[in-house]
């Protein structure tokens, strides 16, 4: 990482979630700030929709609206 762009508020909040991954931090936290991700590809697949992402047309549902 660039200790440059890690100044920022960004920064430091990269460094504190981090840092709230350790157990003991959580233990005093009483709460996790990290979840885990959720992609759609996971989210398709939990409830079976995987075979939309094959669907042809997904393409043009999904671009850009040009007026």
């Amino acid at each position: 990482m660039n200790p440059d762009k890690m100044r920022s508020v960004y920064g430091k909040l990269l460094y504190m979630l981090m840092d709230s991954a350790n157990p003991e931090v959580q233990e005093l936290l009483e709460f996790k700030c990290v979840a885990p991700l959720l992609t759609v590809h996971a989210f398709l697949d939990a409830r079976g929709g995987t075979q939309l992402l094959d669907d042809p047309l997904l393409d043009r549902a999904t671009a850009e609206i040009q007026a």
